[in-house]
C-alpha cells in the first residue's frame, strides 16, 4: 500500500510539475506572440507614415515638373518672340 500510495504520489507531482510547465510555457509563448504582434503593429504604422511621406513627395515632385513644363513653354514662347523682333527689325541688306 505504502509504494502504491508513493508511486502514485510520484506520478501526481510529475503530471502538476508537467501542467505547471506547460501553463508557463504557454504563457510565455503568449508574451512572445503579444511581442511580435506590438512589432508589428509599430511596422505597419512605420510603413504607413514611410507611403505618406512618400506620396508627398510624389506630389511635390509632380508640382516642380508642371512648373517646370510651364517655364520650358514660356521660355521656348519668349524665344520665338525674339526670333520674329529680330526678323522684323533686322536692316535690308544684312
Amino acid at each position: 500500500m505504502f509504494k502504491v500510495a508513493m508511486a502514485s504520489a510520484a506520478v501526481l507531482t510529475l503530471v502538476l510539475t508537467t501542467g505547471c510547465a506547460t501553463t508557463k510555457n504557454l504563457e510565455e509563448n503568449r508574451q512572445l506572440i503579444d511581442n511580435a504582434k506590438v512589432t508589428s503593429d509599430q511596422a505597419l504604422r512605420t510603413a504607413n507614415d514611410a507611403k505618406a511621406g512618400a506620396d508627398q513627395a510624389n506630389r511635390t515632385a509632380n508640382e516642380a515638373n508642371r512648373k517646370a513644363d510651364r517655364a520650358l513653354q514660356e521660355n521656348a514662347r519668349l524665344r520665338e518672340m525674339i526670333e520674329r523682333m529680330e526678323r522684323t527689325y533686322q536692316r535690308p541688306g544684312k
